[in-house]
This record gives structure tokens, sequence and C-alpha cells, in this order.
């Protein structure tokens, strides 16, 4: 966790943004907003580990070379590996498409995660905008004509989070009310493993 140094005797001024640096991190379940249905959370590196887990990847990509290379391609453009860079998955859903989000912990460089996604769009005809929101920088991915688009954002260095609608991104980057707060949900996570 970040430590924050309070300076006593210095007034900022009022409409200052806050820097990357000031913010907290949003991270893994506390990046999951109360208001969700359903919450998955995984380890990869421990699932990675299952020779059922590993065959069923397999098989899956195997069936579908395209599939596969376009998972390939945009792995290595962007520097990531599954279990290595990208360790932990969290999947969380609303009631409607509208509110869907995946929390990925791992390492993220920011620039090179924005590069490689903004390449692969625009290569398929879509664009990558970018907007700062709340001292974050928040991603439009938006692919050709007619496909929905996807926003993401990093919470942290360790976390990126990407969501089915702009809305549901900034309320897991803001949200007053987090998963532990809903009750229904929060009961459940005391018996879980939220390491994932």
């Amino acid at each position: 966790m970040l430590v924050f140094a309070l300076l006593l005797g210095c007034k900022g001024d009022k409409n200052e943004k806050p820097a990357a640096a000031d913010l907290l991190p949003v991270e893994g379940l506390a990046a999951v907003p109360a208001r969700v249905n359903v919450v998955i959370a995984a380890d990869l590196v421990k699932l990675g580990r299952a020779p059922l887990v590993r065959r069923a990847a397999s098989e899956v990509l195997a069936r579908d070379s395209e599939l596969e290379k376009r998972v390939v391609d945009l792995m290595d453009s962007c520097g990531l590996q599954l279990g290595k860079d990208v360790g932990g998955l969290v999947l969380a859903m609303g009631e409607s498409r509208e509110r869907s989000l995946l929390v990925a912990r791992g390492r993220f460089q920011e620039a090179t995660l924005a590069g490689c996604v903004g390449k692969s769009v625009t290569q398929s005809g879509g664009e990558l905008t970018r907007e700062e929101r709340g001292g974050r920088i928040v991603y439009r991915a938006q692919g050709t004509r007619g496909q929905r688009p996807v926003f993401f954002a990093l919470g942290s260095p360790r976390s990126l989070l990407v969501a089915s609608s702009e809305e549901m991104l900034l309320e897991s980057l803001g949200a007053e009310q987090r998963l532990a707060d809903n009750r229904r949900l929060g009961e459940l996570m005391t018996r879980a493993d939220t390491s994932a």
C-alpha cells in the first residue's frame, strides 16, 4: 500500500487536480462497486498449474487458429504473459451488459498497454481515445462500426480495470460503496479467498 506524507502548513490550490502518485490504488475486490450481482475471482498462477485447465485452454485455442494468433499477437505486443505478468482476475457483473467489470492483477506499463491496444484497434478500423477523469487516464477502445466500446484504466501499476461502460469504469475507480459494503455479497466474501 502506498504511504502518503502529510505536509503541515502547506495549502494547495482547491482547484488543483490530484497527481497520479496521490491517488489511492484501486485493486482486486476493492475495485468492485457494491451494485453488482455476480463476482468471480481466479488466481491464474494456481489455475495454470492444473493440468485440466491447461488442456482446456489449449483445446479452445487449437479449435480456432485465428483466435489463437490474435491472442498470442496481442499478448506479445503488449508484453504480457498469463501467470507471470497477469496473475489474477476478478469478473463482476450487474443486471445489464453495461455493468460488467474485469479487474486484472499483475504488472502493467500504461504506455505499452495503450500503445498495443491502440495498434490492435486501429488495425481493425477502430480507434483508441483517452481522457483524464479524476486524475486518471480513461481509455475508450472503439472497434469497427456496430461494436460496443470497451473502457479501461489503471487502478495502480498492479491493477488493470476493463469495463463495458464508462459509467461502470468510473464507478469502479471512485465508488463510494464497494463490494464489501454490499451486505449480501459482503457476507459471502468473508468466506472466500480474497487474495485472487
